[in-house]
């Protein structure tokens, strides 16, 4: 059997790093030989060279950033498909050993040996792919997102239907994704949160009228409300929801203004954020997966801290003077070492000319 050295977090870690592009070119090709040091299907220099050949790489001495994101990929895809069949092959043999079959047959052992890991994974010169962000893919596949995504239309649509009417449209919006991920590479559901809506308030009287997720979806939309009393009183009823479409709701409320709705999201969320439950592993799922969102809503809680409360809380910990500010508090728990920007494939042919 080939030497794997499979660490997940090292080389989830290396990978991520090797697609970086706000590192060096020279610090992503480290980072991409740290990945293949912990999978190496071939031997090191075997797969660094299969690598290189599979990219066709111009210069063995001088990897452009292309050329190490694309290895990067293939390297991935490889070790995805060998963790798959690696987990057939161990169902099978403790199936085997159920029935007194202790030691693997030499069919068995053969079948896992000859693999090479990259059958089937390769890149043709013709499917050559930018890494953009999630803006620029939306834009080259022409997709249109929504408030909820589109698997969740039909709802949003009636919602909005049975609540009051908006006197204007909703203003703004914030682009984000929520699983299930069908690829390391690709986005999932992409939705456009707006910034503000402008619909009068639903009386609690006709919620009855609603079904439970209307009434969760109506909460979402009510969350973005330009009335703040109206945003606080919503949010308070998302956070505890386990839906993975409600996630990025709560989140954007970290870049509100208004401290106290801000401080509602550290104080109903954290003690959910236990480790190992539905909050703790969906937060910071869309967390690692939402780099740009997530930037968005700490740039903007940074400038309103800035204007309105560094007198009266920090920005860092550690200020016994002050207490954080609970927009820090929060992100600075879900973030850690997963906030690393996200970038997605878009085939060169159907990516607009740059810009001059």
């Amino acid at each position: 059997m080939s030497q794997l050295a499979c660490g997940t977090v090292g080389f989830n870690t290396q990978l991520r790093k090797s697609l970086n592009d706000e590192l060096s070119a020279q610090r992503r090709f480290v980072a991409l030989r740290g990945a293949v040091e912990r999978f190496s299907p071939n031997g090191f220099n075997a797969t660094f060279a299969n690598l290189q050949q599979a990219v066709s790489v111009s210069d063995p001495d001088n990897w452009t950033a292309a050329e190490i994101a694309q290895a990067a990929e293939l390297l991935g895809r490889s070790r995805t498909h060998y963790m798959q069949h690696r987990a057939r092959w161990d169902d099978n043999r403790r199936t085997r050993k159920a029935l007194g079959l202790h030691v693997p047959s030499r069919e068995d052992s053969d079948t896992f040996n000859d693999r090479s890991w990259f059958d089937d994974i390769s890149y043709s010169p013709k499917g050559r792919h930018r890494w953009v962000r999630l803006s620029e893919w939306v834009r080259a596949n022409g997709v249109s997102p929504t408030a909820l995504g589109s698997d969740m239309d039909g709802e949003l649509r009636e919602t909005l239907n049975r609540i009051p009417p908006a006197r204007f449209d909703p203003m703004g919006s914030m682009l984000a994704h929520y699983g299930p991920f069908p690829s390391l590479f690709e986005p999932a559901n992409v939705i456009a949160i707006p910034y503000r809506v402008y619909n009068d308030p639903i009386a609690d009287s006709g919620y009855p009228a609603l079904s439970s997720r209307q009434q969760l979806i109506a909460d979402c939309w009510y969350s973005r409300s330009h009335d703040g009393y109206i945003r606080e009183r919503h949010l308070r009823r998302i956070i505890a929801a386990q839906e993975h479409w409600v996630v990025p709701y709560v989140l954007a409320a970290l870049g509100d203004y208004v401290i106290e709705i801000v401080a509602t999201v550290e104080d109903e969320l954290t003690p959910r954020l236990r480790p190992g439950s539905w909050h703790d592993i969906a937060y910071r799922h869309f967390v690692a997966r939402n780099h740009d969102f997530i930037k968005l809503a700490s740039e903007r809680a940074t400038s309103y801290w800035n204007c309105y409360h560094s007198a009266s809380h920090s920005r860092t910990a550690g200020d016994n003077a002050r207490p954080l500010h609970p927009a820090f508090a929060v992100l600075n728990r879900l973030t850690g070492a997963n906030a690393y920007p996200r970038l997605y494939r878009v085939p060169q042919a159907d990516l607009p000319s740059p810009r001059p």
